[in-house]
């Protein structure tokens, strides 16, 4: 059986949408997002303008919070590569609106990336 050289890079990469997560907590009431990747935990650090969103990120609710921190997951996940950055308005929007708003939003969560894979990495996207 042969091996195709675009195998090693798929497998690589999928490698590293197993290694990280997103984990959303609730610190002393105030919505948290931390990037996860292996042994380093790091807050997420938003992208869009604060006065957008008061400068919180948030979920359970499709309002200008979640989609802050939607943006914020997209804009990671850019920046290591695992989703294009022609893609990351879309796929922002349709995380805040299929995930993050439909989580309650008084509770602790662990987004991990395999599951974010199936959401965002396999499908195609519209062009915006």
């Amino acid at each position: 059986m042969a091996h195709e050289p675009g195998q090693d890079v798929m497998a690589a990469q999928s490698r590293e949408w197993e290694k990280q997560s997103i984990y959303l907590r609730l610190q002393e009431g105030i919505p948290t997002a931390f990037w996860v990747w292996g042994d380093l935990v790091a807050p997420l650090e938003p992208v869009l303008p604060t006065e957008a969103y008061a400068g919180q990120f948030g979920w359970g609710e499709a309002d200008e919070a979640c989609l802050a921190l939607s943006h914020s997951i997209i804009a990671k996940l850019v920046a290591v590569g695992l989703v294009t950055p022609e893609q990351a308005s879309v796929k922002a929007h349709y995380l805040r609106d299929e995930v993050l708003a439909k989580l309650p939003a008084d509770e602790h969560y662990d987004l991990h990336l395999s599951y974010l894979r199936l959401l965002l990495g396999k499908q195609p996207w519209p062009a915006i």
